[in-house]
């Protein structure tokens, strides 16, 4: 690409539609994020602890 056609690029914004089931995945990606991030927050002894199970 030419340099005047990669200055023209970057002054312009292209529009995309985005669809509802793309913004479901980010939602679950970010979910899924932050409880690894709960995992891993404090570790114990130098351990990261399995899960602890909330059924009786």
């Amino acid at each position: 690409m030419s340099e005047k056609r990669a200055a023209e690029a970057v002054g312009q914004v292209r529009e995309q539609h985005v669809e509802l089931i793309e913004l479901f995945y980010d939602l679950i990606y970010v979910y899924a994020i932050s409880r690894m991030t709960l995992l891993i927050e404090e570790p114990e002894h130098g351990v990261i602890a399995p899960p602890r199970s909330t059924a009786t």
